[in-house]
């Protein structure tokens, strides 16, 4: 009898699990949502306070149609910025590249032509700070995503973009800025 349900359960999984790949391998349209940054607690420890957190984009991919808009929203539980910056893989390290460079070096002010080191200050890549539409580069990217109510005044928790007849066929890649581990897919479909 034992044996009997082991079988069931294995036809079970060989039928359920295929479907499911079915489903997720349709593209959807309309709108998507993506949770940037979903979970995480805090555990009360002995000594202090322990926490269990998840950096990641679920879903990790979606595959979408033609003007499918995709919406990002920081769902952290902690005051902690993400971004959702799309860059091309090199094709033989697979490292993302593409985008101007996230730390920019510059004299400080009135420090012009000096070659002391500590006449220099280092600061984000505004390109990296605001959305792409807004700074004009040349590559996708959110900005910094707040989660809602723990950022800057004026401070944005969601980004969307919507997906056109250029990016059909492609599978987009990208990263948080801030925590290059954090990876994501865009598969474009007509």
């Amino acid at each position: 009898m034992r044996l009997v349900g082991v079988m069931l359960v294995v036809l079970v999984l060989f039928l359920i699990v295929p479907t499911a790949r079915e489903l997720n391998a349709a593209p959807m349209s309309g709108t998507v949502n993506v949770a940037v940054s979903p979970g995480g607690r805090f555990t009360p420890m002995p000594g202090g306070a322990s926490a269990t957190l998840t950096f990641s984009y679920v879903p990790a991919q979606v595959r979408v149609k033609v003007g499918t808009t995709v919406v990002w929203t920081n769902k952290s539980i902690l005051p902690e910025p993400h971004t959702v910056t799309f860059l091309e893989p090199d094709q033989k390290t697979g490292e993302l590249k593409g985008g101007p460079p996230f730390i920019v070096v510059r004299p400080k002010a009135g420090k012009e032509g000096s070659k002391n080191p500590n006449d220099l200050e280092v600061l984000e890549n505004n390109a990296y700070v605001f959305p792409s539409e807004v700074t004009g580069v040349p590559f996708r990217n959110s900005g910094f995503l707040w989660p809602a109510r723990m950022g800057p005044p004026g401070s944005q928790a969601v980004w969307k973009t919507t997906f056109s007849e250029r990016d059909a066929g492609k599978t987009l890649i990208y990263t948080c800025a801030l925590h290059p581990w954090m990876t994501g897919r865009v598969i474009v479909t007509k």
